[in-house]
């Protein structure tokens, strides 16, 4: 029975589809895992736009961030009789 669950027999044809899509998962983990380790170790790194620079924050230049007003809807005044 051990070879039966093994090669997915035990169910028929669809445990034999079940037993290949999880033999595929386990053997694409090691190739996607080496690919995610390698992106993040040989990552270039690039200028941040948003970035104040140093020489600004020394001498207190430091540039303000402008931020649009809130728009508010004016409210309806009901009188109540």
């Amino acid at each position: 029975m051990n070879y039966d669950i093994h090669v997915g027999s035990i169910l028929g044809f669809p445990g034999k589809v079940l037993a290949f899509l999880a033999s595929l998962i386990g053997a694409s983990l090691p190739i996607t895992g080496f690919l995610i380790w390698y992106g993040r170790k040989f990552k270039k790194k690039g200028k941040k736009k948003d970035a104040i620079p140093v020489s600004g924050l020394k001498t207190g230049n430091v540039p303000k961030r402008i931020y649009p007003k809130p728009v508010t809807k004016p409210t309806e005044v009901v009188e109540v009789e």
